[in-house]
């Protein structure tokens, strides 16, 4: 995933400022799907925190919404003195969407 700031001084023309999208393109998966990073509030006993979730393709589901996160990696890194934790899954759904499939699976 790329991150590009741009700095739009007086006098830019707009249709420049999607120059950079345009040269470094959108993170791609290995199957060429885009990558998403998905904002998470992971909840737990003593408080909260936000952590980046990548998925590939765009996930479907709403601010707010309770989730369902499928095949969860979590990625130790580090990069001189800074250091954390990259979170990449395999789908990102609705948890109504994933218990009424596991339901229509148990019926079957």
């Amino acid at each position: 995933m790329h991150r590009v700031v741009v700095l739009a001084l007086p006098g830019v023309v707009p249709f420049e400022l999607a120059i950079p999208a345009r040269l470094f393109g959108a993170a791609r998966d290995t199957n060429g799907e885009p990558l998403y990073a998905v904002q998470v509030v992971a909840l737990a006993e003593g408080g909260a925190e936000i952590i980046a979730v990548k998925v590939a393709g765009e996930p479907s589901v709403a601010q707010g919404a309770m989730l369902a996160i499928h095949a969860l990696v979590a990625s130790p890194w580090s990069m001189g003195d800074r250091s954390g934790v990259a979170f990449r899954a395999s789908r990102i759904e609705p948890a109504s969407s994933a218990s009424g499939r596991a339901a229509a699976r148990a019926e079957s």
